[in-house]
């Protein structure tokens, strides 16, 4: 028997009978018929017909044998080529587990990291490279001490684009955990989890092209917006516990459009200064909940209502704010 070897270090696909197989299991068949009176005829059409069907079975063999190798390259190819397995293929083993990457759904290539599950943001710090301390149990040895090379770092932050975190549970969710993905992250997104705080973490870490923010779903009593700057443009804050958000908090995102404080609790105590400290680029803004009801129609600026939208005022706004809405809108 001959084996027909393949490319890139495959295993063997096929064997097949080789000429020689054929005359031999042909003298083996007339040795069987030793009792009957040989045909000529025959004798000479056996060894033909196998060295026949060796040809054919060598042709198949090679054809399929072909076929493999082109898939195994066509799969090679893609794999290596595709953004979002190189990107999967760094993070950690437990990460690759609780997380999952496709194509970033806001368009203009990069990869989008899902992540469900977690107990701790600190999976996902990359960065850090030391054992865990006595103090918080912090550290990239959550994520199995996995050291990223400066080239691996890179091919982080030129593809990772969005990043969502949700159905989660912890207490505190610290942004300096996303550091190996700030550079070119463009959307970042942490819901419906367990999450009553937004810190900065032990360092500030910048975010310059991050466009839009999703913490909405959580249980959130504080945030702090820390590193993101004018790029910013959406925040959606619903559904969380806000109740006297410092008045800063939001006006150093110079280039704020869009801001979502619907169905927190905010209430009759909260700082005038957070809203009309509010950048001058804000031109949607929600705060609609029960409480909103209690607001003081001075928390706003006169210009306010004229070139900010509010989704139905009328129904979570006081009677004193409806009408100052009515009077300056018209």
């Amino acid at each position: 028997m001959t084996k027909i070897p393949l490319e890139d270090d495959l295993s063997y696909c096929c064997l097949f009978p080789t000429a020689a197989d054929g005359h031999e299991g042909s003298r083996r068949s007339k040795r069987r018929r030793s009792h009957r009176r040989p045909d000529s005829s025959s004798l000479h059409a056996a060894p033909s017909r196998a060295v026949r069907l060796v040809a054919a079975v060598h042709l198949v063999c090679v054809a399929l044998c072909s076929i493999a190798v082109a898939a195994a390259a066509s799969s090679s190819s893609s794999s290596s080529s595709d953004p979002s397995r190189v990107v999967c293929g760094l993070l950690p083993r437990n990460l690759q587990m609780a997380c999952f990457c496709t194509p970033a759904e806001s368009g203009g290539g990069g990869v989008r990291i899902v992540c469900k599950g977690l107990d701790s943001t600190a999976h996902l710090n990359l960065l850090d490279t030391e054992e865990e301390d006595d103090d918080d149990g912090r550290g990239n040895s959550i994520s199995g001490g996995n050291v990223l090379s400066a080239a691996q770092r890179r091919v982080l932050a030129n593809n990772v684009r969005e990043i969502v975190v949700k159905d989660s549970a912890m207490e505190t969710a610290h942004l300096s955990d996303f550091g190996a993905f700030a550079a070119g992250l463009r959307s970042f997104t942490l819901t419906d989890s367990e999450v009553n705080r937004l810190a900065s973490g032990p360092t500030i870490v910048s975010f310059p092209s991050v466009q839009t923010i999703d913490l909405s779903g959580n249980g959130l009593s504080e945030v702090d917006l820390s590193g993101f700057g004018d790029g910013l443009r959406e925040v959606n804050l619903s559904g969380n516990a806000l109740r006297h958000p410092p008045p800063g908090v939001f006006s150093r995102l110079g280039g704020l459009q869009v801001l979502d404080l619907s169905g927190n609790n905010l209430d009759e105590d909260v700082d005038k200064k957070l809203f009309t400290s509010l950048p001058k680029t804000i031109r949607y803004l929600d705060i609609s909940s029960e409480s909103a009801k209690h607001l003081d129609a001075t928390c706003f600026e006169v210009s306010f209502f004229t070139r900010v939208e509010f989704p139905s005022p009328a129904s979570f706004f006081s009677a004193e704010i409806r009408f100052a809405f009515q009077s300056r809108s018209s």
